[in-house]
């Protein structure tokens, strides 16, 4: 079904490994910043799943790259709320390394593939 699976699945895996992280924050920062990150996370899954659809000619492949760039500023939002919790000692170091290598990874993979689809 998708022409990037790694990514689709990558940012499934991030979120069942967030809501891990999730349900051990302290509730106030749990229902504020813990839900943005969710959603953050939830509209680049709706984003890319966007962007699989709609690349199938040259003009939807443009529409679609441009689409890819707000899942990598959600994943940027993401990185700060992430750090926010570290600093305030919610989330422990090795959780944020973990998360942060994943985010790195699904910054590279949206990239790769908008730049697969502004060359079409």
């Amino acid at each position: 079904m998708y022409k990037y699976p790694h990514l689709y699945h990558d940012l499934i895996r991030f979120y069942s490994v967030d809501w891990q992280v999730h349900q051990h924050l302290p509730k106030a920062f749990q229902h504020s910043t813990g839900e943005m990150i969710l959603t953050e996370i939830s509209q680049a899954l709706g984003r890319t799943a966007a962007a699989n659809l709609a690349s199938r000619n040259a003009e939807e492949a443009r529409r679609a790259a441009d689409d890819l760039q707000a899942p990598r500023l959600g994943l940027e939002k993401i990185r700060a709320y992430l750090t926010l919790a570290w600093d305030l000692n919610f989330i422990s170091h090795p959780q944020m390394a973990d998360l942060g290598e994943r985010l790195d990874g699904l910054g590279r993979q949206a990239a790769s593939w908008r730049g697969w689809l502004g060359k079409r």
